[in-house]
């Protein structure tokens, strides 16, 4: 790809500012000389006709979602063998890129940026949509205003991507260190997985780590499913409940989108005068719980391999990028809806 491409018959990509796990993120201009942000799915998503089909069928939804914190997308273009998705250009950057120097963020920013992208999850979910994949990553900051703002980006990517002939057999159940319990026992995503991933962020930004990582990415999967975050110190009260509300091994149990907006702009006042925690280099030990039936339940061949392996890498496998693979049944365990900690002896 080249620069000033035409796509379609309204834009011209002007220069290639980023990539994905999806594809290539492209500066450029519509027929009105606006700058817009352009990402081209990968040759494999662009090539497989279920793809297109669904990328075709998805556009009056996706296109629909308007929100002060969504990267709204304004047109899903088929040319050739090239889809585009034609979106917001957001001057600034994602979070992980503006965690990566300080760290961690006073719990009153943590609230005030949960809460933002929150709103914006509640506008996603109105539409019927599940994000699936919420992560540092996808949550654009916009220095263009003040305070700079959250855009949550990339909802409805993970509909249009399982239907790849690679995919579609298969469970794409979002990036391993964020990711709900429930989609590793294969049930279908809903708004309550997102609120999940979210809470799991909330936490990063306190603290700088996420709550289950290190090991396999079998072993974080697992984690997930039978152990609550360990709390680290300097993560005041009020902010903590919301995090351990928003991991809930219960889906049922978790606030929805909307609620946790409002309860979390209604912190920020309340922690204003909160410093931020130190950075952590490993998450506290989770606490174990204490769970029953075994089951069996759906996670991914690759992620399996690689866990036996010891390298991930082996399989593909990064840990900022979605996991997708033919689905492999493990031992695991059905939680219920109560669970109590383990008690040592």
């Amino acid at each position: 790809m080249t620069e000033n491409t035409p796509l379609g018959s309204g834009y011209v990509l002007q220069r290639k500012i980023g990539s994905g796990a999806m594809g290539s993120v492209w500066l450029a201009h519509d027929r009105d000389g606006k700058e817009v942000a352009c990402k081209l799915l990968r040759s494999e998503f662009a090539d497989d006709p279920a793809v297109v089909a669904k990328f075709v069928g998805e556009r009056t939804v996706l296109v629909r979602v308007r929100h002060p914190h969504v990267v709204a997308m304004h047109d899903l273009v088929v040319d050739g063998g090239r889809l585009g998705i034609v979106m917001d250009l957001v001057r600034g950057s994602d979070l992980r890129a503006g965690l990566r120097p300080v760290g961690t963020l006073p719990p009153a920013e943590v609230a005030r940026v949960g809460a933002g992208v929150a709103a914006g999850l509640a506008a996603v979910h109105a539409q019927g949509i599940v994000h699936r994949d919420v992560k540092p990553e996808n949550i654009l900051i916009d220095t263009t205003v003040a305070p700079s703002q959250p855009r949550v980006s990339d909802f409805g990517l993970a509909r249009i991507a399982e239907s790849s002939a690679a995919t579609r057999s298969s469970m794409a159940i979002g990036t391993p260190n964020y990711m709900a319990p429930e989609l590793a026992d294969g049930h279908i995503a809903t708004p309550a997985a997102d609120v999940y991933s979210l809470g799991i962020v909330l936490y990063e930004m306190a603290c700088g780590v996420t709550p289950f990582e290190g090991g396999t990415q079998l072993a974080t999967i697992r984690r997930h499913g039978d152990a609550l975050p360990g709390r680290p110190g300097g993560i005041p009260e009020p902010l903590w409940e919301v995090i351990t509300d928003c991991t809930a091994k219960d889906p049922g149990q978790r606030p929805t989108a909307s609620a946790l907006a409002e309860r979390l702009s209604s912190l920020v006042p309340t922690l204003a005068s909160e410093p931020a925690a130190p950075r952590l280099a490993v998450p506290p030990a989770p606490v174990e719980l204490r769970l029953t039936t075994p089951h069996t339940a759906v996670l991914p061949t690759a992620a399996v391999a690689a866990a036996a392996s010891g390298n991930a890498a082996s399989a593909g496998l990064q840990a900022d990028h979605p996991v997708a693979a033919t689905p492999q049944p493990i031992p695991v365990v059905k939680r219920k809806r109560r669970v109590i900690p383990a008690v040592a002896g």
